[in-house]
């Protein structure tokens, strides 16, 4: 009987435990968008290799989140104008001005032609801090791209960083790459809102309160 009734309590504990995981984490959603509708699919920034006719030049997209999450995944308007090969797209934090030197995350991308620009949908974990400087940044892999970010339609020219010649030069006159930063929000673990955390050890003391109540007049 008392191993029962232990049973029975850490049932109850094992819920309550399980519903205060559940409310750290948001459900997964769209945390940060710098477009309205999509990318605007006449013009579009660039980023070259080295034998693509041009200089060597990468892009850099920077964005802030009021609250810290849990970063899932990213969507991002790209295309290739010529050339064929990798395109790597990263996840940096940084300054407002220009990433760091390590990134967070990162991804490759084979385009074996020219493609048109649309919607990449890229896997990234990582956990972003509240009010911190990020940067999506695309570069190629390969010198002979010529890859197009497609501009975000709502016309957005902060945050625009190119880098050249081995620096970040901050480009306000472009309009931004349109890109969308998806997952959870976190919230604090250690500070419930006092109403969620009685429900919650309310449910779970219930429901092992409840089978020992039926268990006592059986």
């Amino acid at each position: 009987m008392r191993i029962l009734k232990r049973h029975l309590l850490l049932f109850g504990f094992s819920l309550t435990v399980l519903m205060l995981g559940l409310v750290s984490h948001a459900n997964a959603s769209t945390l940060f968008s710098n477009y309205t509708t999509s990318f605007n699919t006449a013009i579009a920034q660039t980023f070259m290799g080295g034998n693509s006719d041009y200089s060597y030049q990468a892009l850099g997209e920077s964005f802030s989140l009021t609250t810290s999450a849990a970063m899932t995944n990213l969507q991002i308007a790209l295309g290739v104008n010529t050339g064929s090969g990798n395109v790597n797209v990263s996840l940096f934090d940084g300054q407002p001005t220009s990433p760091s030197a390590t990134s967070l995350a990162s991804s490759t991308i084979y385009y074996s032609s020219q493609s048109a620009i649309e919607f990449q949908s890229i896997n990234f974990n990582a956990n972003l801090n509240a009010n911190q400087n990020y940067w999506i940044v695309v570069d190629p892999g390969t010198s002979s791209i010529w890859g197009l970010w497609g501009e975000t339609d709502n016309t957005n020219k902060t945050g625009v960083s190119v880098y050249s010649n081995n620096t970040w030069t901050t480009y306000n006159y472009y309009v931004q790459g349109a890109f969308a930063i998806n997952g959870s929000q976190i919230q604090s673990q250690n500070t419930p809102e006092p109403g969620v955390l009685a429900t919650l050890m309310s449910m779970g003391m219930a429901g092992g309160g409840m089978f020992l109540r039926r268990l006592r007049k059986a």
